[in-house]
């Protein structure tokens, strides 16, 4: 998913412009770089306006994006990504005292226990849905989280 980048332009006649830019996918490899004129500063004033303006061309724009169709990860499906790749005894990019410090965090603070068998609580959970049925009491995270990686 891409935001894009909303800026404004000055145009040799008449009042300056915003306008909103961004990425496309092409064939293969490459990417094609867009923009569009979103108005003038007549007629959207200041940049907040020019952001509600470009919200509906944003979703239209990332619609076809790969990770739009994909399910929430679980955490537990998280927790056993980094298990694997980031914990391996072959990982020469940490050392052993890390691994065995991490993988405490993970038993102590971070893995779901009671009633949350096998990490069921979604990480990419919608705004407004109560966690209050699977979580535990020293999970302590008022956001969700977002991977910042492809699995």
């Amino acid at each position: 998913m891409q935001k894009g980048s909303l800026i404004r332009s000055s145009r040799r006649q008449g009042s300056d412009v915003w306008e909103y830019r961004w990425r496309e996918s092409c064939s293969g490899e490459k990417r094609k770089h867009r923009r569009i004129v979103i108005g003038s500063l007549d007629t959207l004033r200041d940049e907040s306006a020019a952001l509600k303006a470009i919200s509906a061309l944003r979703r239209d724009i990332n619609i076809n994006d790969r990770r739009m169709k994909t399910k929430p990860l679980r955490l537990a499906e998280l927790i056993e990504h980094f298990r694997q790749r980031e914990l391996a005894a072959d990982n020469e990019w940490k050392t052993l005292s890390t691994r065995v410090t991490y993988e405490g965090y993970l038993r102590k603070w971070i893995v779901p226990s009671g009633s949350c068998r096998g990490g069921e609580r979604p990480i990419l959970a919608r705004s407004g849905q109560s966690r209050s049925n699977c979580g535990s009491a020293r999970f302590h995270s008022p956001e969700p989280v977002e991977p910042r990686f492809g699995i």
